[in-house]
């Protein structure tokens, strides 16, 4: 049994060793939601072409289809990095964890600061996560690691809720449930469409009315949603694999490379082969 696995099983994994989670994830999209904490020393990684230095008493919480790259651990780092299907989180968290305000609160502040008290706590709970791990229960023991995980995550969403996101007043309830639609279809294709109208029509509902809901929940309209997702696949690519430019176009669908080239520079500032000329000999 390797000594770094706090558990495992179909639905988790749960790991206190960083190269468990990048022999999990690098160079891959993994459809998972990923939480790493950082226990003691500090590391450098960059999400979706975001850099993040988190330091002892931080995790980081990556949604499903983000990419996590260059990691950079400190020689004293320790820490513990839980990888969760997206479908067991939403059976075990009920209607809390698909909460648009949640949601929206993790995509633009994934970093939380772990409290003294919270740290303790958590470290009790990977602790009792372990022990089950080893020493399995003849009944019930799944349900038992599924409770144990549950309060876990219910801790992490009062921490959500008390670094920022408990201010219900700011959203607007009608609409919540077309924008969760709508951002898990984009989160969840692995190839996005661009096109407005696409979303709408898997949805049901008229682009304007599905731009005016995201407009009112989120201050942005499905456009400029479709729009930073597509635009973090075409940097990652360009950065980090060994595609051709013509490869990373057919990839993500764009009609052909003339095509793809002029998106690129208007969204990037500059042509696709300078744009990786530029950044991938930085990584």
């Amino acid at each position: 049994m390797d000594r770094n696995i706090i558990y495992k099983d179909q639905n988790f994994i749960i790991v206190d060793h960083i190269e468990d989670f990048k022999n999990e994830s690098v160079n891959t999209q993994i459809d998972k939601i990923v939480f790493l904490t950082v226990l003691k020393g500090g590391i450098h990684l960059n999400v979706d072409g975001v850099d993040h230095d988190l330091q002892a008493d931080e995790i980081l919480l990556c949604l499903p289809r983000q990419y996590v790259h260059d990691y950079s651990p400190t020689p004293d780092f320790q820490g513990s990095v839980i990888l969760l299907n997206t479908g067991f989180v939403r059976d075990i968290m009920h209607s809390s964890m698909q909460s648009l305000r949640d949601f929206f609160y993790v995509h633009e502040h994934p970093v939380l600061r772990l409290s003294s008290p919270a740290k303790q706590q958590f470290a009790k709970y990977l602790s009792l996560l372990r022990f089950r791990y080893e020493h399995p229960t003849e009944k019930y023991h799944s349900d038992i690691v599924k409770a144990i995980l549950e309060a876990m995550l219910y801790e992490l969403l009062n921490m959500i809720c008390m670094d920022g996101g408990k201010d219900d007043t700011r959203i607007v309830r009608q609409g919540e449930r077309l924008f969760k639609s709508f951002m898990e279809l984009l989160v969840g294709d692995e190839v996005r469409s661009r096109s407005v109208s696409d979303y709408a029509g898997r949805l049901c509902v008229t682009s304007k009315y599905l731009s005016a809901v995201c407009k009112q929940l989120t201050g942005k309209t499905a456009s400029a949603w479709i729009n930073e997702y597509v635009v973090r696949d075409v940097t990652r690519l360009l950065k980090y694999s060994d595609l051709s430019i013509k490869e990373i176009a057919l990839k993500l669908d764009f009609p052909n490379v003339s095509f793809f080239g002029k998106y690129v520079k208007n969204q990037l500032g500059l042509p696709p082969s300078e744009y990786r000329k530029k950044y991938a000999g930085n990584h």
